[in-house]
């Protein structure tokens, strides 16, 4: 689907048991919540973050390379198949929040492209199954779009476009409401994205880069919705 939703829209109040990650309180924070899937992932300094003066950043310009222990923990069996399965093209440097899995839910990031030749992206994964079964929305600065893709048995495949004008070096805060079937894609307070699809009802919640896109990541959120 390509015809882009572009008014702003009301969303549901998010339950109780939200929960809101900064970096703000400087050296107590280790990135504990997170278990990155791919990419390297660093905590550093940002004064200009949303909530200074640390983000966690993807910072990997080369070969993905896997850490040896975060996506096991999360997935086992899964982990080690999904690792023989990868090829260059789906090199997608991500990381999930550790704390639950979320059926219906109200996640949001905000990003700052750094660079890439190949990308300049940030995103968010959600309703992630397993390393290689989740949902995208993304927001690229070298293609001037935000997308959501289907991540399915390790093949990613497109499933909505909407154009969006994006700088690199600037913060934007990308958000996904998803209620069954009906999933909410916006751009800072843009709604973008209003469609339905029943591929994946609940899982795990975490933000995403692609392939050699660093990206600074801060004030991660994420809300089961009543």
């Amino acid at each position: 689907m390509s015809s882009p939703a572009t008014t702003s829209a009301s969303t549901p109040e998010p339950a109780e048991g939200s929960v809101r990650l900064t970096f703000a309180d400087g050296g107590g924070f280790d990135a504990s919540e997170f278990a990155p899937l791919l990419g390297e992932w660093v905590v550093r300094q940002d004064p200009t973050a949303p909530s200074p003066p640390l983000v966690y950043a993807q910072v990997g310009t080369n070969d993905a390379v896997p850490p040896e222990q975060d996506g096991g923990r999360l997935f086992q069996e899964g982990y080690p198949r999904f690792l023989d399965s990868l090829e260059a093209y789906q090199v997608f440097p991500s990381k999930l929040y550790e704390g639950d899995t979320y059926a219906d839910l109200d996640v949001s990031v905000s990003f700052k492209p750094i660079s890439g030749q190949v990308d300049q992206a940030g995103g968010l994964i959600f309703r992630a199954e397993g390393p290689a079964d989740y949902y995208i929305w993304r927001c690229n600065v070298l293609e001037q779009n935000c997308e959501m893709f289907i991540y399915e048995g390790g093949e990613r495949r497109a499933f909505f476009e909407a154009a969006a004008e994006l700088t690199l070096g600037e913060w934007r805060r990308i958000r996904v409401v998803a209620e069954g079937e009906r999933v909410r894609g916006y751009l800072d307070d843009r709604l973008l994205m209003d469609e339905t699809d029943p591929t994946f009802s609940a899982g795990r919640a975490g933000s995403w880069t692609k392939a050699d896109a660093v990206t600074n990541f801060d004030d991660f959120e994420v809300s089961p919705l009543p």
